[in-house]
């Protein structure tokens, strides 16, 4: 049991001082915090997972009784000398010494990638340009990529993005320097990954984040619009990590995030092009994990869901995400922003984070895996239409799967009613 002045939990819960943190690349605001931890989200989200280091075990929001394991404190935040901590309904003052989250187990020590060099495609604005800062202010040297286009579709060419993103970079005391190479060409993709060779001497990280969005349904999509979006998404996540897989293969280290999508996951109306790209870099990530394992190469991937230029007509004031929360404008940045993704991708880039083939779901604070699983389904000697056709509730039960590493592991539920009579 612990005690705030007169509250009490009872469970043990440790406070952690607010620079711990800010440090872990959570930064703190002014803005409403009910229901959700000081990490710079605004109200009504139920923030993060156990598998975030940088915040531990999270305690999340509990509205009456005692706490427990995966329930949430309310955290009320007026400046960063002045935060309340609501525990189990009770409010109390906390000490600018001790401004701070709640959590079970030690807080994380920073994470650093001082040393480090990264490669971040499409990193001119949104969700890039996020990944590429928070990489530099924790000390890696970051090579920033972007097109440059001044269309969603990818048309054109302007260097002024990514540079843009390195003045920023350099302003702050980062390291970084602009290429603004297509990711759909081989030529293209060579030319960054060497580029960022000759700059900084080696490359321990591929972030591709890279994409275009062509919204179609599918009898109103073509070949000429649904190729650029395999080009930029399928062929540029290849062309890309294949060099520098090379250099990392022999280096014995790497990490590689690739970007995926809730779109080809689960499917979305009118994006049949980009589910599709999506759907293959799931199975492209998977692949590549097992191969890169035995060279010290993890290969993990993020499916975001963040307000971005790409995603304004859905994540925007007129989307129906809007509508539901009855947030707009900055608000509505704060809460869907691509600050609340980027410590996800950046973990998966870091030397710590043991995650290989997983696909995190990102979006808004909430962070949760994504995993691809079989149920046991059936099994007959002599299968029939009509067998599939009765048993089809057992066949889809899922109150019993599996999710396999690999094909072999899926074939093993198969191996397990093929008995043979040694007798």
């Amino acid at each position: 049991m612990i005690r705030y002045g007169n509250d009490v939990a009872d469970e043990v819960i440790e406070v952690v001082r607010l620079d711990c943190l800010r440090g872990a690349g959570f930064p703190i605001s002014a803005h409403r915090h009910r229901n959700c931890l000081i990490s710079g989200v605004s109200e009504g989200i139920y923030l993060m997972t156990p598998r975030i280091p940088a915040l531990g075990k999270a305690v999340t929001h509990h509205h009456c009784g005692p706490l427990s394991f995966g329930d949430v404190v309310d955290v009320y935040s007026v400046a960063l000398n002045d935060v309340f901590l609501q525990i189990a309904n009770h409010s109390t003052s906390l000490a600018p010494d001790a401004l701070a989250l709640a959590i079970y187990g030690e807080a994380v020590s920073d994470l650093r990638f001082d040393g480090s060099v990264a490669l971040v495609t499409g990193a001119g604005g949104g969700l890039g340009r996020e990944y590429a800062l928070l990489l530099a202010s924790r000390g890696a040297a970051v090579m920033v990529n972007d097109l440059g286009s001044p269309t969603m579709g990818g048309q054109d060419h302007d260097p002024s993005p990514a540079e843009a993103v390195v003045e920023a970079i350099r302003a702050a005391g980062g390291v970084a320097a602009a290429n603004s190479d297509s990711v759909a060409t081989r030529s293209g993709a060579d030319s960054m990954v060497a580029d960022t060779l000759n700059e900084f001497g080696q490359l321990d990280i591929v972030i591709n984040n890279a994409g275009i969005i062509r919204n179609r349904t599918f009898l109103n999509i073509n070949e000429y619009e649904f190729e650029p979006v395999i080009d930029v998404h399928v062929k540029g996540c290849f062309f890309v990590s294949r060099p520098a897989y090379e250099h990392m293969k022999s280096a014995g280290y790497g990490r590689i995030v690739n970007t995926s999508s809730g779109s080809g996951l689960f499917g979305s109306f009118g994006q049949s092009a980009y589910s599709a790209a999506k759907a293959a870099i799931y199975g492209f990530t998977r692949t590549l994990a097992i191969e890169g394992a035995r060279y010290g190469i993890n290969v993990n991937a993020i499916a975001p869901g963040a307000l971005t230029r790409m995603t304004g007509d859905v994540l925007g004031d007129d989307g129906d995400i809007a509508d539901m929360t009855g947030l707009t404008g900055e608000d509505l940045l704060m809460q869907l922003g691509p600050q609340q993704v980027a410590p996800a991708v950046v973990y998966l880039a870091h030397e710590s984070c043991v995650l290989n083939g997983e696909t995190l779901s990102a979006s808004g604070g909430r962070v949760g895996r994504a995993f691809m699983g079989v149920t046991k389904g059936i099994y007959e000697e002599d299968l029939t239409l009509e067998s599939v056709a009765e048993r089809i509730d057992e066949i889809c039960d899922e109150s019993d799967y599996v999710v396999p590493d690999n094909v072999d592991q899926e074939m093993q539920l198969l191996l397990e009613h093929l008995h043979t009579d040694d007798t």
